[in-house]
């Protein structure tokens, strides 16, 4: 009875730890999606000046 118990409560612990990998990586892909043109308009705003910092760079 005991161990049935232990390999329930393991079986469940790896049940929640996949289901919540899954959900953060979709909540991911939709905050990508949602903020896909953003991203896009920094990275080219990035390519063309460069970034804020690179005048004090000491590397």
């Amino acid at each position: 009875m005991r161990r049935s118990f232990n390999t329930q409560a393991r079986n469940k612990a790896t049940m929640e730890n996949t289901l919540g990998k899954g959900v953060t990586q979709r909540t991911k892909e939709e905050w990508q999606e949602q903020n896909a043109e953003a991203l896009t308009a920094c990275n080219e705003l990035t390519r063309r000046h460069g970034l804020f910092s690179d005048s004090h760079r000491v590397f």
